[in-house]
């Protein structure tokens, strides 16, 4: 059997613990998927501590979240709210503004104790929003691309347009100071402030570099801070009528994050690697005191009376320092922020999950997780992991891929574009017959014998910059070139014939129905000649399409913004497969971002932002059937075993068959059946006293078909 791994769009995913359920089938109003017990929210994108001292996260799949005692645990506040998707939350000494991408603005006053939200639906810029503040008084200012700032003086009921000195500007950054001024620095680098609430702007002097500003803050005593994304911290004790710099990030990493804890007036400046920095002086002298905070670079930052400082990151929750930054961890019970762009899964049905930067592995169904000690560095690959039969695991990154061969106890770099400064992977896929084809920015390249050794395939997908890779039902290779044309190989990539075109290559179906994901889901017929585009929900054109797949059935699964849906009819009709998919934080269906199916016939879903879920059996209940040419190996008997152990298997029809084992490093110990003319129900004993303790691979091949289990051997 082959494991069933398929790719995906780059998206927002959690990672979560996973319950072990029996195999049984699934009745039409019983849930499908069970949520894992796990982290949820996905990437933090604003956070606040209301006028009560309650630290909040606005997340960008989960709704909001509340912590009342520092951090220690997290419980979501989504009454009315209305949308799942938070980009920007702030506080005033009345209210909770929560700025969502796709639905407006809401608000909810701190001692509501029913956390109720209000829609005001005065505000339509919704996600296009790039900077919103309140000053102290409780006005509302939010900049917006091409139109300046736009503020509200009556708690969001009613907007006024900005001045026309910023009318037609973008602004980029914001901040309000102790007086309540408004600074903002626009595209270009142009800095204006208003004294008058947004109803007029003042253009004060700028610095070299101030159009890669990331952040702007003012101190206590007035002095104006600007971080950027060069690396630079400059500071005007003038009112912004000069600059002067004050500190440089090593290697110019850019600052992403400025914040002024206003119970000592020390400010802080976070680099886009994870680096910390402090000011005790007002911003004149900067000094590094920590550089353990993971988490990318979207870094929303908070601190309540007392002098706590938080710091909100896209892939490791919430840390928290009760030190003045001296030293941090993590708080995040309740809330965690994985984001899953990778599922895949082996023959013993360990699950492998990677995220944009670190990759983590259940061996137990995911009832526990294990983190590697890996940083992958942002991966803008859709889904680059793949194991092959031996149960090696490959993941592609920017600097090509990533293999281990003992199920990630070790990893190396194994590709063929050595000395090329970067190597993007951009699809990875294997073949029955066993080959590794991974597409690069530097082509497509292929591995014969398990990662060892790399070439790049015959004709213009060995040249070309290749976004994509599949395995068709006839074991053709499928892949497709940035510019979107698809080419096929029948013998195994040693040549290769364009048959069509289309960009976003995802799956191929039993009759060799073409799947594409670019702005929806797409289907050809005709091996890409022409596409017809798919609604899974006709009564949601706009539905967002992440990723499809087809599975071992032949059934075809999408992954969608509103959950997941079935095809089986090759995309003439969809079933809304998605019972159970249901986030507790927020009462609504579930997006998925992709799946994968275990050998034991496990499909895992992984969520924009809720974690992984697995589900309750076969999407259609039943076991799958043998067709012609198919052949069953069961696990050995007894397992584990000393020293002797049988294994069984059948073939459905007369076929050559070799019968092996192979330990952890690919090697073969033992051959234990080799034969032409093999068929029906075979049993052979296997002899483990002369090899030692620990696990072993048995691997039935034929000439269509290659499978395998695991075994463990115990003295």
């Amino acid at each position: 059997m082959i494991i069933k791994k398929f790719t995906l769009a780059k998206c927002i995913c959690a990672l979560a613990i996973l319950v072990s359920v029996p195999l049984r089938p699934v009745e039409a109003q019983s849930p499908f998927w069970e949520q894992t017990s796990g982290p949820e929210g996905g990437l933090i994108g604003g956070m606040t501590v209301d006028s009560l001292d309650r630290v909040l996260a606005g997340t960008a799949a989960g709704g909001v979240f509340l912590s009342d005692d520092h951090g220690d645990s997290w419980r979501p506040i989504n009454n009315r709210i209305g949308s799942a998707h938070i980009k920007f939350l702030e506080s005033s000494a009345s209210y909770i503004y929560a700025l969502t991408f796709t639905n407006g603005m809401y608000r909810y006053q701190p001692n509501d104790v029913t956390y109720e939200w209000v829609h005001l639906d005065s505000l339509h810029y919704g996600g296009e929003i790039t900077s919103f503040v309140i000053n102290r008084t409780g006005n509302l200012f939010v900049a917006v691309p091409r139109k300046g700032v736009v503020s509200s003086n009556s708690n969001g009921h009613f907007w006024i347009e900005t001045s026309p000195q910023l009318r037609d500007s973008t602004v980029m950054v914001m901040c309000v100071d102790r007086n309540g001024w408004v600074f903002a620095i626009t595209k270009g680098g142009h800095i204006f402030r208003s004294k008058d609430d947004a109803a007029s702007w003042s253009e004060l002097s700028s610095y070299a570099h101030a159009d890669e500003a990331t952040g702007i803050g003012v101190g206590l005593n007035g002095e104006i801070v600007i971080c950027d994304a060069l690396g630079s911290i400059m500071r005007s004790v003038d009112d912004g009528a000069s600059w002067q710099s004050v500190e440089q990030a090593p290697n110019n990493i850019g600052f992403r994050t400025f914040l002024l804890c206003r119970a000592n007036d020390h400010m802080f400046a976070r680099t886009g690697e994870g680096s910390l920095y402090r000011s005790k002086d007002e911003g004149a002298h900067w000094e590094l005191i920590d550089t353990t905070i993971q988490g990318g670079d979207f870094f929303p930052a908070a601190t309540d009376t007392s002098g706590n400082i938080y710091l909100g990151t896209d892939f490791s929750g919430v840390y928290r320092s009760t030190t003045d930054g001296a030293t941090w961890r993590l708080s995040n019970s309740g809330l965690k922020a994985f984001q899953v762009v990778g599922l895949a899964v082996n023959s013993k049905s360990d699950v492998f999950a990677l995220t944009e930067m670190l990759v983590f592995r259940t061996t137990n169904k995911g009832d526990t997780w294990t983190k590697f000690d890996l940083e992958l560095g942002q991966n803008f690959a859709n889904d680059p992991i793949t194991i092959d039969e031996l149960d090696n695991v490959y993941i592609g990154t920017q600097a090509g891929i990533l293999f281990t061969s003992n199920n990630g106890d070790t990893w190396k770099y194994v590709d063929s574009a050595k000395g090329t400064p970067t190597n993007l992977v951009r699809g990875l896929a294997h073949s029955r017959s066993g080959a590794i084809f991974a597409a690069t920015e530097h082509g497509l390249d292929i591995s014969n014998d398990h990662g060892a050794h790399w070439n790049k395939v015959s004709g213009d997908p060995g040249t070309v910059f290749m976004d994509a890779v599949i395995i068709g039902p006839n074991d053709e290779i499928l892949a497709s070139q940035n510019t979107g044309v698809i080419y096929r190989s029948n013998n195994a990539g040693a040549t290769w014939k364009p048959i069509g075109f289309g960009a976003g290559l995802r799956a191929a179906g039993p009759t060799g129905t073409l799947y594409r994901v670019s702005q929806g889901l797409f289907r050809s017929i005709d091996t890409g000649k022409t596409w017809t585009q798919q609604f899974p929900v006709s009564t949601n054109p706009t539905q967002i399409i992440y990723d499809a797949m087809v599975d071992s059935k032949g059934n075809v699964l999408c992954a969608t913004d509103t959950g997941a849906f079935r095809s089986t009819n090759d995309g003439g009709t969809w079933q809304d497969v998605s019972k159970g998919l249901t986030q507790e934080s927020f009462n609504r269906t579930l997006g998925v971002s992709t799946f994968a199916e275990s050998p034991d016939g496990m499909f895992y879903a992984a969520t924009r932002g809720q974690g992984v879920y697995r589900s309750l059996g076969w999407l259609n209940g039943v076991a799958k059937p043998l067709r012609a040419g198919d052949f069953v190996l069961e696990q050995n008997y007894p397992n584990p075993f000393n020293p002797m152990t049988t294994i069984r298997f059948n073939l459905n029809r007369s076929e050559s068959a070799r019968l092996e084992v192979v330990d952890i490093m690919g090697r073969v110990v033992a051959t234990l059946m080799s034969a032409d003319g093999v068929t029906g129900a075979r049993e052979v004993q296997f002899d483990g006293s002369r090899l030692p303790s620990g696990s072993y691979y048995y691997r039935l091949s034929t000439p269509t078909f290659t499978t395998g289990r695991w075994m463990t051997l115990v003295r």
